[in-house]
């Protein structure tokens, strides 16, 4: 019995601290350009944004778009290789949904697939 008690109040804390998690989510850094944000995965530095309709590998989509682009130097932190840098930097647009961001490397133009670990990359998130 005192077993389900405790299993009982620990749910209710679990509970509790996610609804105030919600009520309260912790607010984004601001940042100036060049400086670098620890996220504990990963470090990433803010280069530049801009708007455009080419994206980063120069070659113009069949169908005109706006892009919103951002410039940026990232290191994985982690033991292992990955790609989850889009669940990192993350733009709020007030007005509409922007869609998953594309992640392209500068040094080829081409869509970014694994980072390795403790390598420096400069990318552009469009």
């Amino acid at each position: 019995m005192i077993a389900g008690l405790g299993g009982l109040a620990a749910s209710a804390i679990s509970f509790s601290m996610t609804l105030y998690e919600a009520a309260h989510p912790p607010k984004a850094p601001v940042v100036q350009a060049g400086q670098q944000i620890d996220t504990g995965r990963w470090f990433v530095t803010l280069r530049t944004a801009r708007v455009g309709t080419v994206p980063p590998t120069g070659v113009p989509p069949s169908r005109p778009v706006q892009l919103v682009m951002v410039d940026m130097d990232v290191v994985n932190r982690s033991a292992t290789p990955n790609n989850v840098l889009h669940r990192v930097v993350t733009l709020s647009a007030p007005a509409q949904r922007l869609p998953m961001p594309t992640v392209y490397l500068n040094r080829d133009k081409y869509l970014a697939g694994y980072f390795n670990p403790n390598m420096p990359e400069r990318l552009t998130m469009a």
